[in-house]
């Protein structure tokens, strides 16, 4: 067991430890030599004798001081053990949680989700170029450092392409609730084994805990078998689908690179709901939902509406001036101003036609609001003989044109 104020190398002076694992424990120290911050992974006593562990060891040194990303734990040296101290690996300091630990406090919602996946993916993409394959993604294992940058840690079991494998054929390594069905199955493991763990980290962002819950061989099973359940409506469409597509059963269904994903990734980050393409998410989502500024034009809306529905019902039932194009006209004759006389028709049997035009009195103007003028005590005013503006339908009847302009709320 390491303590505090204990140089490693002679140049790395431990001060406290911020993680402890499975084989190893993380300390933060002083690069005293250049006067900096970093963090310290010791190989716990323990394994220090076993030759696989050290060749792993060694391995995640190797590898992870191969690449050199933004979205990858830098490494920066690395030491045998010596002198009854452990092995130890060097590595950049990341001022923040893990993304398990972010976790620990519900969903992140869709545009933190997001953004998470964009970043890995696009590490993801640099290990893969170098012919490396992760073979562990999962929350633990992406830092989040300073101005929301992700990055990915722990190549301890990272795979490099064309090397001998350093378990035996068919065990088992990383975390079973983020493997890969041909994971779980033995088979060999490719990016596309990468991907599905960063689809599995991408729906645990998104539904605040794992698909899949209990014994780690359950677990393991339950990803070769069964499809993931269903993430909530609320989760945007595209977003759901970009969870299913990398996790997909079949590596060949998944997307073609972590490039591609990135990519894909960044663009609904980017997007968001809030664009008006995609629907809201909860409140856990990325920014707190406006007050109902909606609500006083629906309550306007509903009043004018109401309104209107009343005046149209008292119109009809004759209690009030009628409203436009409501009213129909009479069957009967029309009424006539006192003092008029009412044409008189040609002799014949019913169904004779009526006096020609020159006969026939000029029919009653229409007012405004659709009504006859002149016809009755009340009207507005009277029609001066000669100057009817109705046209007559060939019985008297003067239909009246009225024209009107009205906006809805929307």
């Amino acid at each position: 067991m390491a303590l505090a104020g204990t140089v490693l190398g002679g140049r790395y002076e431990l001060a406290e430890q911020v993680g402890n694992g499975g084989y190893c424990e993380v300390w933060r120290a002083r690069d005293t030599e250049l006067s900096r911050d970093v963090a310290v992974k010791l190989l716990h006593p323990g394994y220090t004798g076993k030759t696989e562990a050290l060749a792993r060891f060694r391995a995640e040194a190797r590898h992870a001081g191969a690449l050199s990303h933004p979205n990858i734990a830098q490494v920066y040296d690395y030491g045998d053990p010596a002198d009854g101290q452990p092995s130890y690996l060097v590595m950049e300091l990341v001022d923040g949680p893990s993304l398990e630990e972010m976790l620990a406090g519900g969903p992140l919602g869709v545009r933190p989700s997001m953004d998470v996946i964009a970043q890995a993916a696009a590490g993801l993409q640099a290990a893969h170029d170098a012919g490396l394959i992760h073979r562990d993604v999962k929350p633990a294992n992406l830092l989040l450092a300073s101005g929301g940058i992700v990055k990915i840690a722990d190549f301890g079991i990272a795979y490099a392409a064309g090397a001998v494998p350093l378990t035996p054929s068919g065990e088992m390594m990383g975390t079973p609730g983020y493997h890969a069905p041909e994971q779980v199955t033995g088979k060999e493991v490719t990016p596309a084994s990468d991907l599905y763990a960063l689809g599995v980290v991408a729906y645990e962002c998104l539904a605040g805990a794992p698909p899949f819950t209990g014994a780690a061989m359950d677990v393991a099973v339950a990803h070769r078998d069964r499809p993931l359940p269903l993430l909530s409506p609320s989760v945007p469409a595209s977003v759901r689908a970009l969870v299913a597509d990398l996790t997909a059963k079949d590596p060949a269904r998944r997307p073609g690179s972590a490039g591609q994903v990135a990519l894909r990734a960044a663009q609904l980050r980017d997007a968001g709901p809030w664009s008006g393409l995609e629907t809201t998410v909860t409140a856990a989502a990325d920014e707190p939902p406006r007050p109902g500024s909606r609500r006083p034009a629906l309550a306007l809306a509903a009043v004018v509406l109401a309104g209107l529905t009343c005046l149209i019902l008292v119109s009809l039932a004759g209690f009030g001036p009628p409203w436009p194009g409501i009213r129909t006209p009479s069957s009967g004759s029309p009424s006539l101003p006192p003092g008029t006389v009412a044409p008189a028709r040609t002799a014949g049997s019913p169904g004779t036609s009526p006096a020609s035009p020159a006969a026939r009195p000029r029919p009653a103007a229409s007012t405004a609001n659709g009504s006859t003028a002149g016809a009755g005590p009340d009207t507005a005013a009277a029609v001066r003989p000669g100057r009817g503006h109705g046209r007559g339908n060939g019985h008297g009847n003067a239909s009246s044109q009225g024209k009107g302009n009205g906006n809805a709320p929307s």
